[in-house]
């Protein structure tokens, strides 16, 4: 364990998590790290509260983007290049209301699991990530394009 972070060593991977949840058992964040050279990511986007869950934009917009950054940094520090496969999905989501501003919010969720799609890019830049994050908008029923 290394301040906020525990790292647990498994057969094929190697698990980096958030702090354990006293009361829950879980944790909001984790990587595993497989042998074989690729990466899962896993993050809380959403808190829940009096029976609604409430999502954050930027807790997967911003959150993608750095998972891309990090995970290409620790591939490619071990000689692995692109290019690059990443699918996302959102589980857990159908209901969940997106906060868009001032007290405004958006419409329930719709799909439960949510799978964004695959990108195959040599980068994963934020130009590449795009069709994770217009995914993102319409599955709260908003055209990122608008």
């Amino acid at each position: 364990m290394t301040g906020a972070i525990n790292t647990v060593i498994g057969l094929d991977s190697v698990i980096v998590h958030s702090p354990v949840d006293d009361g829950s058992g879980a944790v909001r964040t984790f990587s595993i790290n497989h042998r074989r050279g690729y990466i899962d990511h896993a993050w809380t986007i959403g808190h829940e509260k009096d029976g609604t869950t409430y999502v954050w934009q930027d807790n997967f917009v911003v959150k993608i983007e750095e998972a891309a950054r990090s995970t290409l940094t620790r591939l490619r520090a071990h000689g692995i290049e692109g290019p690059w496969i990443a699918m996302a999905t959102l589980t857990g989501i159908r209901g969940a209301r997106l906060f868009l501003g001032d007290h405004e919010l958006s419409e329930p969720a719709w799909q439960d699991p949510a799978f964004l799609g695959e990108i195959i890019d040599d980068r994963l830049d934020k130009e590449a990530l795009k069709p994770f994050i217009d995914g993102f908008w319409r599955l709260f029923g908003i055209d990122a394009a608008q």
